[in-house]
């Protein structure tokens, strides 16, 4: 599995591509520009204005990749011959809440930080 992480920046208020974690001095740098690896614009931030959310090695039907934090869109029990179709939204929150293949078809459709409406609950 591919070990992935972003970052959603606190004070910008946004996902910016991440430069280098630096652990020992509890400090992540990313490309402010938003380009991944433009070599100009790093900015550094403390580890407590970041919130980094892990890749969980798995894509969606479009290819995106699933991290910790996405809203995801899923679809189960046809694959197995049942007859119903069960379908539901999921925040992911960690490896378990999507599984290795528990769902046949998975669709990002938000995060947490920017799609913050997702999580209320519609009767």
């Amino acid at each position: 599995m591919e070990l992935k992480f972003r970052a959603w920046v606190k004070p910008e208020n946004k996902y910016l591509p991440i430069a280098s974690i630096d652990f020992f001095n509890e400090e992540i740098t990313v490309w402010g520009c938003g380009y991944e690896n433009c070599g100009l614009c790093d900015d550094h931030y403390p580890m407590d204005d970041v919130i980094l959310e892990q890749y969980l090695g798995f894509d969606d039907k479009n290819g995106r990749k699933i991290f910790v934090g996405d809203f995801v869109k899923v679809k189960d029990g046809l694959r197995f011959g049942d007859q119903y179709e069960c379908v539901g939204t999921i925040l992911v929150e960690d490896i378990r809440s999507i599984g290795s293949g528990d769902y046949y078809e998975m669709e990002v459709i938000g995060n947490i930080h920017e799609d913050p409406e997702l999580m209320e609950v519609k009767e």
